[in-house]
Protein backbone atom coordinates (compact mmCIF):
# COMPACT_ATOMS: atom_id res chain seq x y z
CA UNK A 1 0.00 0.00 0.00
CA UNK A 2 2.93 2.24 0.77
CA UNK A 3 4.08 2.07 -2.95
CA UNK A 4 0.65 2.84 -4.29
CA UNK A 5 0.41 5.89 -2.28
CA UNK A 6 3.73 7.21 -2.78
CA UNK A 7 2.68 6.52 -7.15
CA UNK A 8 -0.87 8.14 -6.29
CA UNK A 9 1.14 11.18 -4.55
CA UNK A 10 4.35 11.49 -7.60
CA UNK A 11 1.33 11.10 -10.69
CA UNK A 12 -2.13 12.41 -9.24
CA UNK A 13 -0.75 14.84 -6.28
CA UNK A 14 -2.07 15.04 -2.68
CA UNK A 15 -5.65 15.21 -3.70
CA UNK A 16 -5.73 13.10 -6.45
CA UNK A 17 -3.92 10.23 -4.22
CA UNK A 18 -6.36 10.94 -1.65
CA UNK A 19 -9.31 10.25 -3.62
CA UNK A 20 -8.04 7.53 -4.96
CA UNK A 21 -7.04 6.04 -1.50
CA UNK A 22 -10.64 7.21 -0.56
CA UNK A 23 -12.04 5.37 -3.96
CA UNK A 24 -9.99 2.09 -3.09
CA UNK A 25 -11.47 1.83 0.15
CA UNK A 26 -15.27 2.76 -0.62
CA UNK A 27 -14.88 0.11 -3.58
CA UNK A 28 -13.46 -2.35 -1.37
CA UNK A 29 -16.55 -2.05 1.24
CA UNK A 30 -19.28 -2.44 -1.40
CA UNK A 31 -17.73 -5.45 -3.28
CA UNK A 32 -17.40 -7.34 -0.06
CA UNK A 33 -21.15 -5.96 1.61
CA UNK A 34 -18.81 -3.94 4.22
CA UNK A 35 -17.00 -6.29 5.51
CA UNK A 36 -13.35 -5.65 3.83
CA UNK A 37 -11.23 -2.91 6.22
CA UNK A 38 -7.75 -2.17 5.95
CA UNK A 39 -5.58 -4.87 7.42
CA UNK A 40 -2.68 -1.89 8.36
CA UNK A 41 -5.23 -0.81 11.27
CA UNK A 42 -6.73 -4.25 12.41
CA UNK A 43 -2.43 -4.80 13.01
CA UNK A 44 -2.57 -1.41 15.04
CA UNK A 45 -5.09 -2.87 17.16
CA UNK A 46 -3.65 -6.33 17.83
CA UNK A 47 -2.97 -8.22 20.77
CA UNK A 48 -0.24 -10.22 21.85
CA UNK A 49 -1.27 -12.77 20.39
CA UNK A 50 0.36 -11.48 16.93
CA UNK A 51 3.47 -10.06 17.82
CA UNK A 52 5.20 -7.39 15.63
CA UNK A 53 1.51 -6.49 14.03
CA UNK A 54 1.50 -3.19 15.88
CA UNK A 55 4.95 -2.19 15.32
CA UNK A 56 4.88 -3.12 11.55
CA UNK A 57 1.35 -1.12 11.56
CA UNK A 58 2.78 1.83 13.39
CA UNK A 59 5.31 2.08 10.98
CA UNK A 60 2.84 2.26 7.53
CA UNK A 61 0.92 4.67 9.20
CA UNK A 62 4.48 6.65 9.74
CA UNK A 63 5.69 5.84 6.28
CA UNK A 64 2.25 7.10 5.04
CA UNK A 65 2.08 10.09 6.65
CA UNK A 66 5.29 11.13 6.18
CA UNK A 67 4.82 11.11 2.25
CA UNK A 68 1.69 12.82 2.55
CA UNK A 69 2.80 15.44 4.63
CA UNK A 70 6.05 15.94 2.06
CA UNK A 71 3.70 15.92 -1.13
CA UNK A 72 1.92 18.17 0.99
CA UNK A 73 4.37 20.43 1.59
CA UNK A 74 5.67 20.14 -1.53
CA UNK A 75 2.45 21.42 -2.73
CA UNK A 76 2.36 25.10 -0.83
CA UNK A 77 1.45 23.57 3.00
CA UNK A 78 3.56 24.71 5.36
CA UNK A 79 5.75 21.74 7.25
CA UNK A 80 3.77 21.70 10.53
CA UNK A 81 0.84 21.86 8.60
CA UNK A 82 1.58 19.59 5.96
CA UNK A 83 2.22 17.13 9.05
CA UNK A 84 -0.75 17.86 10.79
CA UNK A 85 -3.07 17.34 8.09
CA UNK A 86 -1.34 14.23 6.56
CA UNK A 87 -2.23 12.59 10.21
CA UNK A 88 -5.69 14.13 9.92
CA UNK A 89 -6.17 12.42 6.67
CA UNK A 90 -4.51 9.08 7.72
CA UNK A 91 -6.56 9.19 10.75
CA UNK A 92 -9.93 10.25 9.49
CA UNK A 93 -9.88 7.62 6.28
CA UNK A 94 -9.11 5.01 9.00
CA UNK A 95 -12.01 6.41 11.12
CA UNK A 96 -14.27 6.82 8.21
CA UNK A 97 -13.54 2.73 6.89
CA UNK A 98 -14.22 1.54 10.24
CA UNK A 99 -18.06 3.98 10.78
CA UNK A 100 -18.71 3.02 7.18
CA UNK A 101 -18.18 -1.23 8.02
CA UNK A 102 -20.40 -0.14 11.05
CA UNK A 103 -22.95 1.56 9.40
CA UNK A 104 -23.09 0.17 6.39
CA UNK A 105 -22.58 2.96 4.17
CA UNK A 106 -19.98 5.38 2.46
CA UNK A 107 -21.52 7.81 3.84
CA UNK A 108 -18.17 8.45 6.35
CA UNK A 109 -15.92 8.33 3.61
CA UNK A 110 -17.52 10.51 1.12
CA UNK A 111 -17.75 13.29 3.99
CA UNK A 112 -13.79 12.62 4.76
CA UNK A 113 -12.70 12.76 1.26
CA UNK A 114 -15.06 16.09 0.92
CA UNK A 115 -13.76 17.73 3.86
CA UNK A 116 -10.05 16.83 3.34
CA UNK A 117 -10.15 18.13 -0.08
CA UNK A 118 -10.98 21.55 1.00
CA UNK A 119 -7.83 21.39 3.52
CA UNK A 120 -5.15 20.43 0.77
CA UNK A 121 -3.57 23.23 -1.87
CA UNK A 122 -5.32 23.44 -5.07
CA UNK A 123 -2.40 22.68 -7.57
CA UNK A 124 -4.78 22.45 -10.79
CA UNK A 125 -2.42 25.32 -12.29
Amino acid sequence: MGRIISTLLATEGPAGALSAFVDHFRQQLLDSDYTAGCPVAAGGMAGADTPGARERAGEAFTAWEAALASALWQHGLAVGDAEDTATTAVAAIEGALVMARAQRSTRPLDRIETFMLRQIPDTSD
